[in-house]
């Protein structure tokens, strides 16, 4: 992963702030030949997004993805101005005893690799357009959406996580940071959607869990 970024995110509120740590990076294989989860990657897809766009990550991001789906309220924000209805994220601090906001250990503004803001209707809207074909073509969907063994990836497509039995395919993607966490499921098979988002630490997965269970028994 990408080095000193931890160091300069209280700073970072353009994929342009970064682009000199990437000198840090060092190649694990060839690209196109392996699999790994990286998040470095995305930063890096986000750069891509630029460069090929010629508009900020954000602008495109908001136009063909926010828009697209009717997603109203969702966004990457500048966290030390106030946020209307935005929710804030706790945690146990150890060091403390005492329940912790988290505002100090996040980044001033999400990127392509986290920290984005959303709703559960939101993310609901994202789901639906993101299989019926409204954010691409229904061909680039099920590519997105399949897992890649020839890649080492049997349970990864492009950018979503793919489980679950033959008959009970779950693909989605999940989030988590200091007092946050977040998942989107798409039961393939069964037709559900899940969203369940938290904002104290490890709180949405015994929700996701339960549901997983309920669901797997329709």
């Amino acid at each position: 992963n990408i080095a000193g970024f931890d160091e300069i995110q209280h700073k970072v509120r353009s994929l342009e702030d970064i682009q000199h740590l990437y000198s840090s990076i060092k190649t694990t294989f060839k690209p196109g030949s392996q699999w790994r989860y990286s998040n470095t990657g995305m930063l890096l897809l986000g750069q891509v997004i630029e460069s090929v766009t010629k508009e900020s990550y954000f602008t495109y991001i908001d136009k063909n993805i926010y828009q697209k789906a009717n997603m109203q309220h969702s966004g990457s924000f500048d966290l030390d101005v106030p946020i209307r209805n935005t929710a804030r994220n706790y945690w146990f601090s150890v060091e403390t005893g005492e329940i912790t906001e988290n505002l100090m250990f996040q980044s001033v503004k999400g990127g392509p690799a986290g920290g984005g803001y959303s709703t559960v209707g939101d993310l609901h809207k994202f789901a639906l357009a993101m299989q019926n074909g409204t954010l691409i073509s229904r061909k680039l969907s099920q590519e997105a959406l399949t897992s890649k063994p020839e890649l080492g990836a049997e349970n990864w497509g492009y950018g979503f996580s793919v489980r679950g039995a033959d008959n009970n395919k779950i693909v989605g993607h999940n989030g988590a940071h200091l007092g946050m966490t977040a998942r989107l499921n798409m039961y393939q098979d069964k037709g559900y959607i899940l969203v369940v988002l938290g904002n104290f630490q490890s709180s949405a997965w015994p929700v996701v869990a339960k549901v997983d269970q309920l669901i797997e028994r329709l």
